[in-house]
């Protein structure tokens, strides 16, 4: 319904038409008398076209009536640049006069999006889009594996028939005229096919090459990247930029199909990006290779002015396509690009010129192998960039030799760019090979100062090793003098200690025997002085000789334990042989733990406290050295007795009961001797360095801060054990020995 109601629109129009101007009548319709011949192109009289400059304008806007009279016949304008459009409408009619049905190919209108809108005699719409932003999945047409956009489809008109063609051409990324012909493909079926494989083909080979150049360029920028890597110069950075963006440019017709079939927008963004930064990298490259800032600097600084100026240029243009903006400021902008673009070239080549004038001969057999490939790319692509200038500006027609310059222009391009690009390569290579050898004798005259400076210093280093040593080995002298006198001070202060301990507890037996021997003289004389009385009292003298034979016991008895005191003392004041004995550790804790007590009773009188031992009766007896060990317990039983002492003077009247404890016990496959005391306890900065050497908390004179460092070497370097402590100030402290079995 909505197709008959369309078709009634178009018969009101052409009524309108013929009755209006001949100008706005409905263009005749084209007669086709053939399908087989290549190419026809429509006279001017036989189509009209209309400009969209809103780009708004539907079908259904452009059949109204308002819209008729608004269709203009083709009038060549004076000159190219006099009409700029984004986007215009054409319309025609076809009539089949043939006794068959025409199979024609139509081209579609070069663009962002083409609308085709067919309209048979009985008003049927056909709707086909394509073009370069639409996304591949939704254009019409034989689709080419290899192209941008599939450019043909197939309409069908029967014998007699007659179609109405709406076409519409919107072109928002860049500038169009008005269409000055149509051009209809009228072919068969099998000449359409033959020339849609003749594209293909055509396309394949051409898609092949920019594979293979892009592969060459890919390869030379990976080179370049790694040399830039190695020597830091900015030459080979730009180089290998500029053949990647080139490369990457290159290569966005395969790109597009093999990743940007469905973000057209996208893969033309990425590559007018890359020609955005192409010729600003390669300006850059040229500065950095034949230094113009050192030999040519005002030449340089109109380099860095016309290179900035059309950097700005390309990206205020590509600014203004992305938004859109007016055809005239888009003509203007592209005219100056190319013709900056063709000012930067030149000055480059011109450039290549001044540097043949330098006197070194590298530098002249250099450009002259450059100048041809560079000179002739530069040339053509000026060549191609400002003609179509001025013929759009001027009307000034291209001479016959554009046409045959452009027809082979890719070629001609592909051909000096691999040229310039191997040279440069080959250029940068000698250059990467020169800075190394530079770099190499630049390591070795460093290495060479540097070897220098390591004998200067070493001879510096032995006079001072030589002073330094005699003032050390005095020094030394001076220090083992010192530690032989603290430790010699520390054995006779713990000889002393044991000697008033032993002293102290042989004084005991020696008061009972001379006790008992006093008693034994008495009872003796008693004894003889009641045998020789007259009567003798026989049951007095039998008590005087059994309290007589008692105290001959007692004498035997404590002058044993004497004895054995003195075989103890003489045991322990035995050169230590370092030999490992099996020792009962409880026996050995107990007999030190005794010695240690009496020691400090003997020397203080007012000496009260308590010492608490808990033993472990089922330890085995280990191999150690007694008598170390023994040192080692009597050590930290006078520092366990010294801390509780201290804590009772600072207490003074306060309750407080001092307490030394002795535990032993089996821990897994060791010995652990815990002594334990209630004193002042020591604070985490004390507790960090307690067993340093020469490390006191007692006043100057009662202690040579050797004591504790002793016992820890003789306990983890002589017996593999451990000595650790734990101590909380003014709660007490807690040395733990651990011995291994």
């Amino acid at each position: 319904m909505k197709g008959l109601v369309k078709f009634f629109l178009l018969l009101m129009c052409f009524n309108v038409l013929q009755q209006g101007s001949s100008q706005n009548i409905f263009p005749p319709a084209f007669q086709l008398i053939t399908d087989t011949i290549s190419t026809v192109t429509l006279p001017a009289l036989n189509w009209q076209y209309l400009e969209d400059r809103t780009a708004i304008w539907t079908i259904d806007s452009v059949l109204q009536p308002s819209f008729v009279n608004k269709f203009q016949n083709f009038t060549p304008p004076k000159r190219s640049s006099d009409t700029l459009l984004y986007n215009y409408w054409v319309r025609f009619r076809l009539k089949n006069t043939l006794n068959r049905e025409a199979h024609i190919g139509l081209r579609f209108l070069w663009g962002d999006q083409s609308d085709v809108y067919l309209f048979d005699s009985t008003g049927k719409q056909q709707h086909l889009v394509s073009g370069l932003l639409v996304p591949w999945s939704k254009k019409d047409g034989h689709s080419f594996k290899n192209i941008f956009e599939p450019v043909f489809f197939s309409i069908s008109i029967l014998p007699g028939d007659e179609s109405v063609v709406y076409m519409k051409r919107n072109l928002s990324r860049g500038l169009g005229t008005p269409p000055s012909k149509i051009s209809l493909r009228l072919y068969s079926e099998k000449k359409m096919y033959e020339e849609i494989n003749r594209i293909e083909e055509a396309h394949y080979l051409l898609t092949i090459k920019n594979a293979a150049f892009f592969g060459v360029l890919l390869w030379v920028a990976i080179f370049n990247f790694f040399f830039f890597s190695i020597v830091k110069e900015r030459v080979y950075l730009y180089f290998a930029l500029y053949v990647f963006l080139l490369g990457f440019a290159r290569f966005a017709e395969p790109m597009y199909h093999l990743v940007f079939r469905e973000l057209p927008s996208t893969s033309i963004f990425i590559v007018r990006l890359c020609w955005l930064f192409t010729a600003f990298v390669l300006t850059y490259f040229f500065r950095n290779l034949l230094k113009t800032y050192l030999y040519f600097p005002l030449w340089d600084k109109l380099l860095i002015i016309i290179n900035g100026a059309l950097f700005i240029v390309c990206a205020e243009n590509f600014f203004l396509i992305i938004k859109t903006s007016s055809p005239t400021w888009l003509s203007v902008l592209n005219d100056i690009q190319h013709i900056l673009s063709i000012i930067l070239y030149l000055l480059l080549l011109m450039t290549l010129l001044l540097v043949i004038r330098k006197p070194e001969k590298s530098s002249r057999s250099m450009m002259f192998a450059l100048l041809p490939p560079f000179g002739t790319w530069v040339i053509c692509w000026a060549i191609t960039r400002i003609f179509p200038i001025l013929e759009r500006r001027f009307g000034i027609h291209s001479p016959p030799f554009y046409n045959w310059l452009s027809s082979i222009w890719w070629n001609i391009e592909i051909i000096c760019l691999i040229c310039i690009v191997f040279y440069f390569s080959w250029v940068l290579i000698e250059r990467f090979n020169e800075l190394r050898k530079q770099v190499v004798q630049k390591e070795l005259e460093k290495e060479i100062e540097r070897s220098q400076l390591i004998a200067q210093q070493k001879e510096n280093l032995e006079i001072q090793v030589t002073e330094r040593t005699s003032e050390l080995s005095h020094s030394l002298k001076l220090l083992k003098a010192t530690q032989n006198q603290l430790i010699q001070s520390e054995k006779l202060a713990s000889l002393g200690e044991l000697t008033a301990g032993i002293a102290h507890e042989i004084q005991n037996p020696l008061n009972f025997v001379n006790n008992f021997s006093e008693l034994s003289v008495d009872l003796a004389k008693d004894i003889t002085s009641e045998i020789h009385q007259p009567n003798v009292d026989t049951e007095y003298v039998e008590e005087l000789l059994t309290a007589l034979s008692s105290n001959q016991e007692k004498i035997n008895h404590h002058g044993k334990r004497a004895s054995s005191i003195v075989k103890g003392m003489l045991e322990h004041s035995r050169p230590n042989t370092g030999v490992r004995e099996l020792t009962d550790i409880n026996k050995l804790c107990n007999e030190y733990s005794r010695l240690a007590y009496n020691s400090l009773s003997a020397k203080d009188k007012d000496f009260k406290y308590t010492i608490e031992t808990h033993f472990d009766e089922s330890l085995p007896n280990i191999e150690v050295v007694p008598q170390d060990i023994g040192r080692v317990i009597v050590n930290l039983i006078n520092n366990a007795f010294y801390a509780v002492s201290q804590r009772k003077d600072a207490l003074q009247a306060s309750p407080y009961q001092p307490s030394v404890t002795v535990t032993t016990q089996k821990i897994d496959n060791a010995i652990e001797i815990r002594i334990k005391d209630n004193g002042t306890g020591m604070s985490e900065a004390v507790r960090a360095k307690v067993f340093q050497p020469f490390f006191t908390t007692k006043p100057t004179g009662q202690g040579t801060g050797l004591g504790l460092s002793l016992a820890y070497d003789i306990i983890t370097k002589g017996h593999s054990g451990t000595l650790t402590v734990e101590s909380t100030e003014g709660i007490g402290s807690e040395f733990v020995i651990t011995l291994p079995i």
